[in-house]
C-alpha cells in the first residue's frame, strides 16, 4: 500500500509517496482522518529558516485504526486516535514506535482533537510559567497557541487575563474565548488594563507566544519590579536583549521550548509529553478549553501544496486538512 507525504529540503518542498512495511502482529494501521497545518512551523520549513532544514511536514495526527495485529493490545478496530505524525493517508503504529497514538474521547470531535499538538505547547508554557491562582496574566500574541494559552491561563487560577496582537480580528476572537481585557500592544492601554493590581499582590506574568522579538522588548519595558517573563514558541530572528533594565527590575526570564518537555516521566521533570498529551485530550473532552471557534478552514490534501505556494500573501491561519475525501 501507497501513502503520501508532505516534505521540505533545503528550502524545496513537495510531495511523494512511500511504500507502507508488512504490518506486524504488535502494530496497527491507521487512516488518517484529519490534520492540522501548523502555519509558522511548516512555512518556515518551506523556507530554510528553521534550525533544521530536512524532514517531513505535519505533527497534528488523527486517525481511525483499520487492521489490527494479533498480538496488539488497548486498541481496536475502529478506534480514533491522535499521534504527533505527519501529514499521510495511512502510517504503521505501535506502542514502540515513536509517536505514540492515544485514542480520543467520544466527547472530541476529530477536527478539535488535531488541535492537541499546538495545545500541548501552550500548556508547557503555562507549566513553565507556574501560574498561580489569583495571578494576571499578559499573553503578547493571540495566533492559536495564544488563544489556547489564555484558556489554559484561566483553568489554571488566574484572575485576570489580559491578551495582546495587533490584529483586532483576534482580539475580539480572544473575548469571546474568555480573555478580561484584548487590546493592541499601547503603553497607556496597558497600564489602564493593570491599574486594578493591589501594590502587595504578586506581579503580573507576562507571557510572549507571537514570535516577534519587538514584542518581547515591549513586555520587558512594561513589566514591572520583580516580574516574570516567559517566553514561548519559536524564533527566528535575533534580539537586543536590555541586561540592565533585566537587572534593574529583576525580571526572571524563562524559556518554554514545548520539544524539550521530556518524552516519558524523568527524576528531575514533573511533566512529560505524554502526559501532557493527556491532559489535553481531557481538558477538551470535559469543555474546560474550546477550540471549535479557532477552526478557521478545511483544505483537502490535494490544497496543501498550493496552500504553500501561497506562503507570503493573507491566507487562513490554521488549516485542517480532510483526508476522507478529495476535490
Amino acid at each position: 500500500m501507497k501513502t503520501r507525504y508532505y516534505y521540505f529540503n533545503k528550502g524545496k518542498y513537495g510531495e511523494e509517496t512511500q511504500e507502507l512495511e508488512t504490518l506486524q502482529e504488535n502494530q496497527f494501521l491507521v487512516k488518517t482522518l484529519s490534520s492540522l497545518v501548523s502555519v509558522g512551523t511548516e512555512t518556515n520549513a518551506n523556507t530554510g529558516k528553521l534550525s533544521w532544514n530536512v524532514g517531513n511536514h505535519g505533527y497534528s495526527n488523527v486517525g481511525e485504526i483499520v487492521e489490527l495485529g494479533t498480538k496488539v493490545e488497548g486498541f481496536q478496530l475502529g478506534d480514533r486516535v491522535y499521534s504527533q505524525q505527519y501529514h499521510t493517508d495511512y502510517f504503521i503504529a505501535s506502542d514502540e514506535i515513536w509517536p505514540p497514538c492515544f485514542k480520543i474521547p467520544k466527547g472530541v470531535s476529530s477536527n478539535d482533537a488535531t488541535y492537541v499538538t499546538l495545545a500541548t505547547v501552550a500548556l508547557r508554557v503555562i507549566q513553565r510559567a507556574e501560574i498561580t491562582i489569583g495571578r494576571t496574566v499578559i499573553i503578547a500574541g493571540q495566533g492559536t497557541v495564544g488563544q489556547i494559552l489564555q484558556q489554559l491561563a484561566q483553568v489554571n487560577g488566574a484572575a485576570k487575563v489580559i491578551v495582546v496582537d495587533l490584529d483586532e480580528e483576534k482580539l475580539q476572537l480572544s473575548k469571546k474565548l474568555g480573555a478580561d481585557v484584548a487590546i493592541q500592544p499601547d503603553d497607556e492601554k496597558l497600564k489602564e488594563a493593570l491599574a486594578d493590581i493591589n501594590e502587595d499582590a504578586a506581579p503580573p506574568i507576562f507571557i510572549d507566544v507571537s514570535g516577534s522579538s519587538k514584542a518581547v522588548s515591549w513586555m520587558l519595558e512594561q513589566a514591572p519590579m520583580k516580574s516574570r517573563l516567559v517566553i514561548g514558541g519559536g524564533y527566528t530572528e535575533k534580539m537586543d536583549l536590555d541586561l540592565n533594565m533585566v537587572m534593574s527590575k529583576e525580571i526572571d526570564i524563562i524559556p518554554a521550548h514545548q520539544p524539550k518537555c521530556p518524552d516519558e516521566h524523568q527524576m528531575y521533570h514533573p511533566y512529560s509529553r505524554r502526559d501532557n498529551i493527556k491532559y489535553i485530550l481531557n481538558l477538551l473532552n470535559t469543555k474546560k478549553i474550546s477550540v471549535e471557534l479557532l477552526h478557521d478552514s478545511v483544505i483537502t490534501p490535494d490544497g496543501l501544496i498550493p496552500f504553500y505556494d501561497a506562503a507570503g500573501k493573507k491566507r487562513a491561519n490554521q488549516p485542517i486538512i480532510n483526508w476522507q475525501e478529495e476535490k
